[in-house]
């Protein structure tokens, strides 16, 4: 009846209640129908070798033995979510630590820098002073 009222209320001008009502009833036998066809969730991860669907426990291949890759997995369901939002964390904490080292090293080749230029000067300014100490002794 719900459904019947809210498809009269969304229905075309000139559409009768009764038209509207089993546009209605379609609709939600349309969507029971492809609810329950719908395949159940999997978990597990998919073999790339020959592509059985394994537990998400399984560290080999049930089939074949094979050992998976991160980067070949095919994860699915909950455990597939979890196990690819871990693989996204990992990721950014490489990411952010990798910023972290170039920053790391971008700081001490700053500090290099500064540290040759400070012993350019004094040798410069050394150079100078025995300059001028030449120059007073002639």
């Amino acid at each position: 009846a719900a459904a019947a009222a809210a498809a009269a209320a969304t229905a075309p001008p000139g559409t009768t209640i009764e038209a509207a009502a089993a546009s209605a009833d379609g609709l939600d036998a349309t969507v029971m129908q492809l609810a329950s066809s719908a395949s159940p969730p999997r978990t597990g991860w998919r073999c790339a070798a020959c592509t059985y669907e394994n537990a998400a426990s399984a560290a080999r291949c049930s089939i074949c033995d094979a050992q998976p890759e991160e980067d070949e997995w095919s994860l699915t369901g909950a455990a597939g979510k979890e196990q690819k939002r871990k693989l996204r964390a990992q990721a950014e904490l490489a990411r952010r630590e990798q910023e972290r080292r170039q920053r790391e090293e971008e700081a001490k080749r700053k500090q290099q820098e500064k540290a040759a230029a400070k012993r350019q000067q004094k040798q410069l300014k050394k150079q100078q002073q025995q300059q001028q100490q030449q120059q007073q002794q002639q």
